[in-house]
Formats: C-alpha cells, structure tokens, sequence
C-alpha cells in the first residue's frame, strides 16, 4: 500500500524550489487525502490555525446557564486548547480526519455489559492518524497528532460536518458515527470552506428520542441529565438516571440510533464481536476476585483502551447494568460488589439489588446495612430495603 513517502522527492523538489509553493502544496494535499483514506478515513478537511474564542464562550456560556456542571467546568477549560499555536508554534494548518465505523446492535446479548462501537472504533481511529503522522514527519513535514483541540470546532470549521442538536458531528456521508481526529502541521494548506454550523432544520428526533430529556431543543446537552456524562466517572449517578443506562455502561447512543442521517448506517448495524461476551460479562465484571478482574480489566483495556478500563469506573457502571437487567442470577456477583472500596461501587450494588429484589437481595442488604459506614451507601441500603418493606 503507497504511503506519502512514494511522493517524497515531488513534494522535496518543491520545497527546494518554491518553500512551500503552490504546486508542491497541492500534491502534499493529495497525499495526505490518499494516504488517509488507505488508513480508514473517509473525509479528510483542512481548516487554519487561528483560535477558536468561539468554543470558549460558549462553553463558558453553558457553564452559567447549568448546562455544564461546575465539577465538569475543568475538563472543558483546563484540558484542551484554543489557540493551536499554543500546542504547535510553527503549526500552519490542522489536517481534520472522519473515520466512520459500523455502530453495534441493540440490545446486547443477555447478561453482556453494553458498550458504542465508538469505544471500539476510536482507538484504531487515533493509531491510524498517529501513523499519517509520522509519515509526514519522514518527509520532513512538522506534525502535532491528536493535539487537546475541541475536535468538534475544527471539523465544522474544516467543512467535514455541522453539528446535530445533540451537539455531535453529522457527516454528510457518515452521518454521526464517525470519529473525529485531527492533525497539526507545519505545511500553509489551503484551508476548505467551513462547513453550516447546524442544518437540523426542524428535525427534533434526536430531542424527543433522549431517555432523560438531556438535550435542549435549541441544541444544548444538559451534562446533568445526560447518562454518558456520568458514565466512565466513577461518580455516583443520580437515581432518576440510572434506568435510562439500559444494560450499557459506556455510551448511550439513542440520540444517534433515531438519527434519519443515520439510516443507512442503522441497517448495517452488527453484533458485538463473540470474542467480547465473556470479557463484558456482567457476571464476571462483579464477581471477579482481584486477580481474575486485573486480567479482564487488561482485556478491556485491549478493546476500549486503559483510560476507558479503570476498576472503580467499570464496577460502578457494571452495577447499575446489571440493576436494569433484572436478572436474579446477578445478585450474587452484586453482593461481592456490595464490598468493594469505592463508596459509588457500593452504592450503585445496593440501588440494583434493591431493584431485582427477593429474599436472597434482601439478606444481602440487611447484611452490608450491619456494618457500612458510608453515609452515601447507607442511604442506598435503607432506600432499596424500604422497596421491600
């Protein structure tokens, strides 16, 4: 397969004879195009390095209004740039990359923790334009890959998508199963035309599909009420939400599911690869001894990477699914999750066995009620009891 290396002394000639002219940049364009689609991408744009205040106002913005949480404020405003030139100095151009992928079938199999194909597909995603990266840094080309940029901003920016009310990226092709990665480069090329920021037009689908009510009919997620914005924190998840997780524990996707952008990418919706129904068991996932999770947390980690795999988070999700399943056959494993040491993993084990019930539920609570401590928990245990009072 031709990597951009096959057009090296093309682009090194028109280096030498123009720094960066016209005709050298135009086939640098082109490399990158083509050796982006060989990697998996299906939508390469190209926006400028100026900053984007934009994005910063309006989170901050949302931030007033209780969109975005005080406690999530931080993630938004401390993790990522606005300025590229902050990240990169000699940054000329961001190179935005879509990638889309095939989104799983729901539901899953009985008694398997649920999880988007996104977390499957971004890994692979962020690897592939690692790699055009380095390809680029061969032919003497500066490169930042996967800068802390809103990735969002730049491709409407770079006019590969607009934004759905749902606040994510819709590719006129893809739709919004797509991962977004971008690209820093020392190379001046000529940026595409910004995309619309939003052309829902009327549609609300994705507003009146959403389990909790999350998103604003002007285009706004309600952090506070959106499951995927506690998913993966290892925080306790307020009790109105936790039935709306359904049997997932990263990614919701009802949003995207009832998308008409999304039809055709619905139709070849597959099931979970068989290799992942043990890995993602729930049974396994809570009832695991420390050694037999460590194992199955590095299998996870294989599949959804090591951030995503952290023990406190895994178990705190896992509960609440296994809560929604209503499944007795769980509440053994959930009484070994009744014990662990993190408060929200505990907790999340006593809302759910309280859900399934029965006298094997009920003994399980009477006996952690003898001896937790928390006051978080005790209050769990005291609520799910009076469900059996």
């Amino acid at each position: 397969m031709p990597g951009i290396g096959s057009r090296r002394k093309k682009y090194q000639a028109g280096r030498r004879s123009s720094a960066f002219g016209q005709g050298s940049l135009r086939s640098l364009r082109d490399a990158i195009t083509a050796r982006a689609m060989d990697l998996g991408f299906g939508a390469v744009g190209v926006t400028s390095v100026d900053p984007l205040p934009e994005w910063d106002h309006e989170v901050r913005r949302r931030v007033r209004e209780g969109v975005v949480p005080p406690d999530e404020r931080h993630r938004y405003l401390r993790n990522l740039r606005t300025d590229p030139r902050e990240i990169m100095p000699e940054a000329t151009s961001v190179v935005v990359l879509a990638r889309p992928y095939v989104p799983f079938a729901s539901p899953f199999p009985k008694g398997v923790a649920g999880y988007s194909a996104y977390y499957r597909a971004y890994p692979e995603g962020r690897a592939a334009a690692q790699e055009l990266a380095a390809e680029l840094e061969r032919i003497g080309v500066r490169t930042v890959a996967q800068p802390r940029l809103p990735n969002k901003a730049l491709a409407v920016r770079a006019g590969l998508g607009s934004y759905g009310r749902n606040s994510l990226i819709h590719c006129p092709r893809f739709g919004s199963f797509v991962s977004i990665h971008t690209i820093l480069i020392g190379a001046a090329l000529e940026p595409d035309v910004p995309s619309e920021v939003c052309d829902c037009g009327k549609c609300d689908a994705c507003v009146r599909a959403c389990p909790t009510g999350a998103i604003r009919p002007g285009g706004a997620v309600d952090l506070a009420r959106c499951v995927r914005a506690y998913m993966n924190s290892g925080r306790s998840v307020p009790v109105e939400l936790r039935e709306a997780y359904g049997t997932s524990i990263l990614g919701c996707d009802a949003c995207q599911r009832c998308c008409p952008r999304n039809a055709a990418a619905m139709k070849r919706a597959s099931a979970p690869p068989e290799e992942d129904h043990e890995v993602f068991s729930l049974a396994g996932i809570l009832g695991d001894d420390p050694g037999e999770r460590k194992r199955r947390l590095a299998m996870m980690a294989a599949v959804l990477g090591r951030n995503y795999s952290r023990e406190n988070r895994i178990l705190a999700d896992a509960a609440i699914a296994a809560g929604n399943t209503m499944d007795p056959g769980l509440l053994e494993p959930l009484g070994w999750a009744l014990q662990h040491p993190h408060e929200p993993v505990r907790a999340h084990a006593a809302w759910a066995i309280g859900r399934i019930g029965g006298r094997a539920g009920v003994r399980l609570l009477e006996k952690a009620h003898a001896t937790e401590t928390s006051e978080l928990v005790m209050n769990e245990i005291k609520h799910a009891l009076e469900r059996h009072g």
